[in-house]
């Protein structure tokens, strides 16, 4: 079979099994919405509520087969957007012809605390927010370390930087950033602090034995 007939073949596949129609058919129970972003690239809009069953299916069902995730992030619309603030970005992919499903999850409003930090957080939590901070509600969504254990580390770097908490993480704390930094950089209200000094480098616990005489 020549790779353009193969690629037809997977089009085909794509189209018939898991394109937006058949898609959005197949999962209107959980109010998806589906469409084509462009030739073998899939957008769906899930309810947070469901994107465990929505996301499960995708990968173990036979017709879709999207059943490697390529990666997650995070969009911030700003406080003035009109609507949800933030939007989840799940990306799929399916091993045979390279197809692709980027499920996106709405979370948030736009109303909220001016400086972008984050309700009900003790002075405690991971995420540093001290008491005397304006807050906002917390967008929160369940964690899908369960479907794919690759999602931890993913989810620890949306957490840390967005401030997007992930029900039943199993170790949700920052990932990048220090323990005492407060906020979370990559909301578009993030105060600008030019003069507030970086985090101090970790000093080094480890030095290697010189090859040759075993001395430190």
């Amino acid at each position: 079979m020549t790779e353009n007939a193969e690629s037809s073949k997977d089009r085909t596949q794509l189209e018939g099994l898991g394109g937006p129609d058949a898609l959005s058919s197949r999962w209107r129970h959980w109010s998806v919405s589906v469409r084509a972003a462009e030739p073998g690239a899939l957008v769906a809009d899930v309810p947070p509520e469901n994107l465990l069953r929505v996301l499960g299916d995708a990968r173990d069902a036979e017709g879709p087969g999207f059943r490697r995730l390529v990666d997650l992030t995070a969009v911030d619309h700003g406080v003035e957007a009109t609507g949800a603030r933030f939007d989840l970005i799940y990306w799929l992919s399916r091993p045979e012809g390279g197809d692709s499903l980027r499920v996106r999850v709405a979370l948030g409003t736009s109303s909220g605390g001016a400086l972008g930090l984050f309700p009900g957080l003790q002075p405690e939590s991971p995420l540093g927010a001290s008491s005397e901070s304006p807050r906002e509600a917390a967008p929160e969504v369940d964690s899908i370390v369960s479907l794919w254990p690759s999602a931890n580390w993913l989810e620890r770097e949306v957490f840390d930087l967005f401030g997007i908490a992930f029900r039943g993480h199993p170790n949700l704390r920052r990932l990048l950033l220090p323990a005492d930094f407060e906020g979370a950089p990559l909301r578009k209200d993030y105060p600008r602090q030019p003069n507030l000094p970086l985090p101090k480098p970790l000093e080094a616990t480890y030095s290697p034995e010189t090859p040759e005489t075993g001395e430190r």
